[in-house]
């Protein structure tokens, strides 16, 4: 409590307690470049202490501060949030060089207060219509514009494909970059146009970006594909296979695989069915993987499955094995979000969906109004 103390009143604390070790954390397997490893610094327990008080009270606050466009580290705001958004609708890298460390209890409020300035920057582009983004809605008076979306360090701008626009969004992200001494991957940022882009290679050449092409992926989850697709569930289905692909080499017993599909299989496909509504061709491939790996294990000859799957999905107290109805949570994940847009403060997300669908009441919206997307 002394040094708590004597840091609040004086501001100050000494050399020695803000030291740090940065260890270095490989992002694949045979890293050798030094961009393939994440820095964690390791801070001593005085500075912890400190920040974490700090950040503790930070956390109380940090709402009210940041854009409504921001949804990282901010409580009531989700990483499906942003997803949402952008899939309503139809891209840049950003790092810190210096002045806040990752492992840091308050680098995240930090680092979305220095993000903060690139969102008004943004927004004041916006007003000044030297960049616009995505409009959802007809009516004017409730109509939204999205010209960006930031999740920590991932970003993703909209605008059309117009050399000015691009121009002033180069000149927007270098002027930030000078004033907040954040620096700029362009090797990880990337420019996908919607629909056909003639001079998409001239637009990526002012940015000094790649050219990438839709569907691809924001924040984990696929952007710009079709919802009904089984093609955005390969992920999922190759996680299922690659986890049984470990476990098949070991001999399990019944309950040990038992205890893994209901642990770590069920989990899996849960942060995509938070926000999309799985198709049954899926659930049945998915359940599959699960009622052989229960009953086979790891040999590759045919077994007899004793008990039929609807049982095995029962609850432990009426005589089932209690592994998850994967289509009820699906739809349980979904209705999460008619909780949220019934109870939860005004934000980004409620203004889109309020504005593609149109107001019934405070629990639900009126059926799709219009449809939307970037550019003309």
């Amino acid at each position: 409590m002394a040094t708590l103390n004597y840091f609040h009143q004086h501001c100050y604390i000494e050399r020695s307690c803000n030291a740090s070790f940065i260890a270095l954390i490989p992002k694949k397997k045979g890293s050798i470049e030094l961009m393939e490893y994440i820095p964690i610094s390791l801070i001593g327990s005085v500075y912890k202490i400190v920040a974490k008080v700090l950040a503790e009270r930070l956390k109380k606050v940090i709402g009210k501060l940041v854009s409504s466009h921001q949804n990282a580290f901010i409580k009531h705001r989700h990483i499906t949030d942003a997803a949402l958004i952008a899939n309503k609708g139809r891209d840049g890298f950003f790092s810190p060089q210096k002045g806040i460390r990752q492992g840091d209890p308050l680098f995240p409020f930090l680092f979305i207060l220095a993000m903060e300035g690139l969102s008004k920057m943004m927004e004041k582009d916006r007003q000044m219509q030297w960049i616009q983004g995505f409009s959802v809605g007809t009516n004017t008076e409730n109509s939204v514009t999205i010209s960006h979306l930031l999740y920590a360090h991932d970003t993703l701008i909209f605008c059309e494909a117009n050399i000015f626009q691009i121009l002033y969004l180069n000149l927007t992200l270098q002027l930030f970059e000078a004033l907040s001494g954040l620096y700029i991957n362009k090797q990880k940022s990337i420019i996908y146009p919607v629909n056909h882009v003639s001079n998409i290679e001239e637009l990526a050449g002012i940015i000094g970006c790649s050219i990438g092409s839709l569907p691809t992926t924001y924040l984990g989850l696929p952007l710009g594909s079709k919802f009904k697709s089984y093609d955005i569930w390969n992920g999922v289905v190759e996680n299922f296979e690659k986890r049984l692909t470990s476990w098949q080499q070991q001999y399990l017993s019944m309950g040990g695989r038992l205890t893994l599909i209901s642990s770590v299989l069920d989990n899996i496909p849960t942060y995509f069915m938070s926000l999309f509504s799985i198709p049954k061709k899926v659930l049945k491939w998915l359940d599959k993987i699960k009622r052989d790996f229960l009953w086979e294990g790891n040999n590759s000859s045919h077994k007899y499955h004793l008990i039929k799957w609807d049982k095995v999905l029962q609850p432990k107290c009426k005589g089932g094995l209690g592994v998850r109805y994967l289509d009820k949570h699906n739809k349980g994940l979904l209705m999460k979000w008619l909780w949220r847009n019934g109870t939860c403060k005004p934000s980004l997300w409620k203004e889109v969906i309020n504005a593609k669908h149109g107001i019934k009441d405070n629990w639900s919206t009126k059926i799709v109004g219009a449809s939307h997307g970037v550019g003309p």
